[in-house]
């Protein structure tokens, strides 16, 4: 009986309207990013011990991100959960123990945010037994998010701040990170450095510079 327990809930996007909201580099070199953020996302999520409950853009229901995510949510506390946590799939620096943490913390009454370097959230923790409505009326789109949710819920408990990956720039930055395994660290590098030189060989080099080599896309849990 699953009843009374905690549920992780990943939310993602396809990999089509992932690569439509973040156009990073060739559609073939983006589905091996995707791949494997979703991959890790996933692994870290089911070594939490955790049940993890997969939701992708094509089994969403609804109009906007806010109903979409409240739908989501209505799906899992109609598995018999109480509590979720819900992650996406473009916070690489997310840990195991950072789910635990947070399953500690909700259990014990605490909403949890994590809040993005862009101001966006890359875990939400929330009682279901509550009205999830206020959801719907979030600007998912905006750089507020995190603030937005802060105001709406009661005792928030708050984790880390973690980076997201919307851009060339952050798989950059984020090669470069020691909190992540030498073998992510490598294949971020050699996805970096094939994009960049496909982009010099499409006489693309200098529009990227002058972006900061960013495709900008949605922060994390943002529409």
């Amino acid at each position: 009986m699953s009843k009374g327990k905690t549920a992780i809930l990943f939310f993602s996007r396809t990999l089509n309207d992932e690569f439509r909201a973040k156009p990073i580099g060739s559609k073939q070199r983006f589905k091996s990013l995707y791949q494997f953020f979703v991959n890790k996302s996933l692994q870290t999520a089911r070594s939490s011990g955790l049940p993890v409950i997969e939701i992708y853009s094509n089994q969403q229901d609804g109009d906007s991100f806010g109903e979409r995510l409240v739908n989501s949510l209505k799906t899992v506390r109609d598995r018999g959960y109480n509590k979720v946590i819900v992650i996406g799939n473009d916070a690489p620096e997310l840990s195991v123990d950072d789910l635990h943490l947070a399953s500690q913390r909700i259990s014990r009454g605490d909403s949890i945010l994590g809040k993005d370097k862009r101001g966006g959230t890359y875990l939400i923790g929330l009682d279901l037994t509550r009205n999830l409505s206020f959801l719907e009326s979030v600007n998912w789109s905006s750089s507020s998010v995190y603030d937005q949710l802060k105001r709406k819920l009661k005792n928030v408990y708050d984790l880390s701040v973690k980076a997201d990956v919307n851009s060339l720039e952050d798989i950059e930055s984020l090669a470069k990170n020691r909190n992540i395994s030498r073998g992510a660290v490598l294949f971020l590098r050699s996805h970096f450095w094939g994009v960049m030189s496909c982009c010099i060989n499409n006489n693309d080099y200098f529009r990227l510079v002058v972006s900061g080599c960013e495709y900008r896309g949605p922060p994390s849990l943002v529409a």
